[in-house]
């Protein structure tokens, strides 16, 4: 029994065959139900697909230090490379998966195609698995990321990253269809899926900062699949969140700077109060019990020498004299034990603030877009990505009915 349907300009059946009308959906109920059989059948590609998760998920183990979102002991440049190359995984993983897919099945895709085969339910039977693979792999990747490190851990956080993983495989799954129908054969396949990955790994905005990239190179960032999970697992673990809404990090640099201690008291992640209401991985490093210890009290002046008077005893205006001699002679010596003490604290004081500020402002310049984005808008960005980069497989594969 053969499939009736647009043939394009491909050669029409021989006289005499026996042809039969199929629905688009029984063509992709028919395919999909194929391509289950064909990955069950072959074990050696299933055993090593399913295996692909928890391998590299291992790997977490010995790549993290667990305690990389830790504001005490934390590390925010490591926290911020692991979550870009979680989501630089999650589409390589998926794009290799797929890169043969399509081209691996040319010449049985070219008859069936001759006898009514329609592209949409061939691509789709194709997604649909995938889509399964994706629900797998997202779990996986998942699930070992939780126990290496110690991501912020509720229920919108879980849930977030595992739609933010599955969206990101799922995307690079059908990048890896595309790049398997434009390879004209299975050789080449790896080739241009290489093509595909090499943007997104330096332009995905984890390797150089956004802010680093020339124009052309803002532009493939944009175009990069890699971008959309990147940020939003960074907003959805809270990385830099206190910063980016924190008021006085919105002014611009040298606003920033004209801020006086009094006005620094109101940020939460400037000024001294940075170290109790600002959540940033490893920030507590650069604390010094001099930015919560008082100012050194000053000593006191013993004030003006006393004066004699004409009907004053001379001997008691001596001791007077004398007394004020030894309080001034303690004065000075406290006075200058205080002015060594209020350096050292003033230098400990500034220094820790400094060098917390200094911290914050390098990750805000660098990677601030990232700290605060809407998931929503970008899981509907990366979900949009996928259907172009589906449309666009199809009309490759429309293309060689032409060629």
């Amino acid at each position: 029994m053969l499939i009736q349907g647009d043939r394009g300009h491909c050669p029409p059946p021989e006289p005499g065959t026996q042809v039969k009308r199929v629905s688009s959906w029984q063509q992709f109920w028919v395919l999909s139900q194929r391509n289950l059989t064909i990955l069950q059948r072959d074990r050696a590609s299933l055993i090593l697909m399913l295996a692909v998760g928890p391998i590299l998920g291992f790997l977490d183990f010995f790549a993290w230090q667990h305690n990389l979102f830790n504001v005490e002991t934390g590390n925010a440049s490591l926290a911020l490379t692991m979550l870009f190359t979680t989501g630089l995984i999650a589409v390589m993983v998926g794009s290799l998966a797929t890169m043969r897919e399509i081209v691996k099945e040319q010449e049985i895709y070219h008859r069936e195609r001759v006898i009514g085969l329609q592209i949409l339910p061939y691509i789709l039977s194709k997604v649909w698995v995938s889509v399964l693979l994706a629900l797998y792999q997202a779990a996986v990747f998942l699930g070992f990321k939780v126990l290496a490190v110690d991501i912020p851990q509720s229920v919108n956080v879980v849930v977030g990253i595992y739609i933010t993983l599955v969206l990101a495989t799922l995307a690079g799954m059908i990048m890896g269809l595309l790049a398997s129908a434009l390879s004209p054969n299975q050789n080449v396949a790896p080739l241009v899926a290489i093509i595909f990955l090499v943007p997104q790994i330096i332009f995905g905005g984890g390797v150089l900062p956004l802010e680093s990239l020339s124009p052309p190179g803002q532009l493939i960032n944009r175009l990069s699949l890699t971008k959309w999970p990147f940020e939003s697992l960074v907003t959805l673990t809270a990385l830099g969140q206190d910063v980016a809404r924190d008021p006085c990090w919105q002014q611009s640099p040298p606003d920033r700077e004209q801020l006086t201690p009094a006005d620094k008291k109101q940020c939460p992640c400037l000024g001294p109060s940075l170290f109790t209401t600002c959540e940033f991985p490893g920030i507590q490093a650069a604390y010094n019990p001099a930015v919560t210890e008082p100012e050194p009290v000053k000593p006191k002046d013993p004030g003006d020498p006393p004066r004699q008077s004409p009907q004053a005893d001379p001997r008691q205006y001596q001791i007077e004299v004398a007394s004020y001699l030894e309080a001034l002679s303690r004065y000075r010596q406290d006075l200058d034990q205080w002015q060594r003490q209020y350096s050292l604290w003033k230098q400990n004081n500034e220094g820790a603030i400094g060098q917390a500020e200094g911290m914050l402002d390098r990750f805000y310049r660098d990677y601030g877009p990232t700290f605060d984005v809407n998931v929503l808008r970008h899981w509907l960005i990366l979900s949009l990505a996928s259907i172009v980069m589906l449309a666009l497989t199809c009309a490759v594969q429309k293309r060689k009915d032409i060629v």
